[in-house]
């Protein structure tokens, strides 16, 4: 999940902008101030002998002219069609430097200073790698909070994911050392993986499950920390049945409530906020629909309906329908009406009731299951006069 807060953030969030992404780790925070621009000149597209006083003195000017944009633009320069005649001179420019480079030809100096203007010139995927931290670095500023891979947000999940890699890349010591002392420096606590708001649940948690011996349900009459504690638990088994859970976390709670984890359970509980979702905006799903989203729903609404008929649904989760779909347990009327009308008509028809058979068609067999499903609610009185 997201890691605690343990200095200040006003220093994290004066460093962070769009030049931030293309600053070198010792700058990231506090820059230098930019050179003024210069205007571009191309040296010679080969050299064996090592550059003249003068030769290496228009070199640096272009290199601050680099320094300088990336200062001003947050991003390296581009050649595209559209860009200013300046910022293609100077694009041209850094991609034979980027030639040189590969060949062995650039020099360690030159290298290193590039390195130090314009993270990343070498290799554009720094750039992202870059960018994706700075976001981290943005979101801890503006919320006090590292991202959670739990959150409803897309784009926060991302990013909690992507630090988690960064964790895992760290302890098994693949981390490049540049990009360890760029988060070391920007992102106090960065290696912790649950924040301090996590951790304090997780230790609500393992208290009520020694005093209780069992796991906290969100159908405790009385007893509103129980009912907190069992929310917060079904988000986590969300995030886990979706990936979205740190390891250490999963570890944590494999140690102070075995048991937790329901893949299954977490999938029942998406499909029925889905469902009650839509019965709020339209009304109950109809497994008739010609819309798939609603006929999916429909279907599923209509498989509790038969479990709850059968007394096969567990309590809880009626408890849950009731509260979220009081109707859930009637079948539409139009619906309904549809269905014994064509009852009537086999009945009629045959002269006699459908059955399931292997040798009944499609139809017979779908208004036998429908009977079936009638008898089995009225077993249970759940059938309305």
């Amino acid at each position: 999940m997201g890691d605690g807060i343990v200095e200040p953030m006003t220093r994290v969030a004066a460093g962070f902008g769009p030049a931030a992404i293309l600053r070198p780790a010792a700058a990231a925070v506090s820059p230098a101030p930019a050179a003024a621009a210069s205007p571009i000149a191309f040296e010679p597209a080969d050299r064996t002998a090592p550059p003249t006083r003068d030769e290496d003195a228009a070199w640096r000017a272009r290199a601050e002219s680099l320094g300088a944009f990336v200062e001003t633009a947050g991003r390296l320069p581009t050649d595209a069609s559209g860009a200013p005649a300046s910022e293609r001179a100077l694009a041209q420019w850094l991609r034979r430097q980027r030639e040189l480079a590969r060949a062995g030809r650039l020099g360690e100096p030159r290298t290193r200073r590039l390195d130090a203007l314009a993270v990343g010139w070498l290799d554009p995927r720094e750039l992202e790698w870059r960018a994706n931290a700075v976001a981290v670095g943005l979101h801890l500023a503006h919320t006090g909070g590292y991202p959670s891979a739990g959150a409803d947000d897309l784009d926060e999940r991302r990013l909690a994911n992507w630090l988690r890699t960064q964790r895992r890349a760290e302890r098994a010591s693949r981390l490049a050392p540049g990009r360890l002392a760029w988060l070391d420096l920007n992102l106090p606590s960065w290696r912790r993986p649950s924040d301090e708001t996590w951790s304090a649940s997780a230790g609500l948690l393992e208290d009520f499950c020694a005093d209780h011996r069992r796991l906290p349900v969100d159908t405790a009459p009385a007893d509103d920390l129980e009912r907190r504690l069992a929310r917060w638990l079904r988000r986590q088994r969300e995030a886990a049945s979706e990936d979205r859970l740190d390891d250490d976390c999963r570890r944590r709670l494999d140690a102070i409530a075995p048991g937790w984890f329901d893949p299954v359970g977490a999938r029942w509980t998406r499909m029925a906020r889905a469902t009650a979702a839509w019965t709020g905006r339209r009304g109950a799903p109809s497994k008739h629909a010609a819309d798939p989203a609603e006929r999916r729903l429909g279907e599923w609404l209509a498989a509790q309906r038969r479990a709850a008929a059968s007394g096969a649904l567990r309590p809880e989760r009626a408890d849950w329908l009731d509260r979220s779909m009081p109707s859930w347990r009637r079948i539409p009327d139009g619906a309904w009406r549809s269905r014994l009308d064509e009852l009537r008509r086999f009945v009629a028809g045959r002269g006699r009731l459908p059955q399931r058979s292997a040798a009944a068609g499609d139809v017979e067999r779908r208004i036998a299951g429908w009977l079936a499903d009638q008898r089995g609610a009225a077993r249970a009185r759940g059938l309305a006069d």
